[in-house]
């Protein structure tokens, strides 16, 4: 039985989703947003990356189990599977005490009722289905049968429900944000949080440029950046779309922390 790590593909997934909803920016410079909301939006950014870390686990065994069905793949249980209902709901809990201490931003606190959502769907995943999980990963092959049984009582469709949750708050949290330059500081954060979190960077997704730019035209940052940060972003973004070797993963992690402790610093945001 295969046992891969939970790996890169829901980030490029979301990579890929994000760099449609913060493209349309004003040109570098163009624009500006308060630091203490650019500040907010790099936090959530960053926690909503973390709870998706955590989610990966549960996403690529159902994406496993889905090619297993229509292409006849091995079913592949992710490292961090049988941790999954334990890291999951944490994060997701620990976003829902972000968001609602964040008084000052009532647009924030709407989304609220969709997270208090995602909630009660990720506990009520956790109940129904801990026990299955633990036992799929301490089986020295797969039982094909029992795996039909699981998934005919929810396994892997009610992971599909817990990712369009995930999606939908998402979305509302964008739509939140009073400002496009709000959305990008978020949408940076997240996606390099995504990456610094992993721990071996095999592959970048080349939407990235499209997220650290604010637009396929754009050729820099929509905020003025420090020399150093632009050419850690251009390096980032040569570094995308391909297989990393050990030495450029290493760059790479080094380029990401580099533009990720600029947008979450103050002299960057009141740049």
């Amino acid at each position: 039985m295969g046992k891969g790590r939970a790996s890169v593909v829901l980030f490029f997934v979301l990579t890929i989703w994000m760099a449609g909803q913060i493209t349309g920016l004003p040109v570098a410079g163009a624009a500006t947003t308060p630091p203490d909301q650019a500040a907010l939006a790099v936090r959530l950014g960053t926690a909503f990356a973390d709870v998706y870390t955590e989610f990966a686990p549960l996403y690529m065994f159902y994406r496993s189990y889905g090619d297993y069905l229509f292409k006849g793949s091995p079913i592949e249980v992710p490292i961090g599977l049988s941790e999954a209902c334990d890291r999951f709901p944490y994060e997701v809990a620990l976003f829902h005490i972000e968001v609602s201490t964040q008084t000052d931003s009532m647009t924030i606190q709407s989304i609220l009722p969709q997270l208090i959502r995602l909630r009660i769907g990720c506990d009520a995943y956790c109940v129904n289905h801990n026990d299955t999980l633990s036992t799929i990963v301490d089986w020295e092959a797969m039982d094909f049968e029992a795996i039909e049984q699981a998934s005919d009582a929810g396994l892997f469709s009610e992971i599909r429900e817990l990712s369009r949750a995930l999606e939908a708050t998402l979305d509302e949290l964008l739509d939140a944000f009073v400002g496009d330059l709000d959305r990008w500081f978020f949408g940076v954060a997240f996606a390099l949080r995504g990456i610094l979190t992993q721990t071996t960077i095999e592959r970048i997704d080349a939407h990235l440029e499209e997220i650290l730019y604010g637009s396929p035209e754009a050729i820099e940052a929509p905020i003025p950046v420090p020399e150093a940060v632009h050419r850690a972003m251009t390096r980032l973004i040569e570094l995308s779309g391909r297989e990393l070797n050990a030495d450029e993963a290493n760059e790479a992690r080094a380029m990401a922390e580099i533009v990720y402790e600029c947008i979450a610093s103050d002299p960057c945001r009141n740049r």
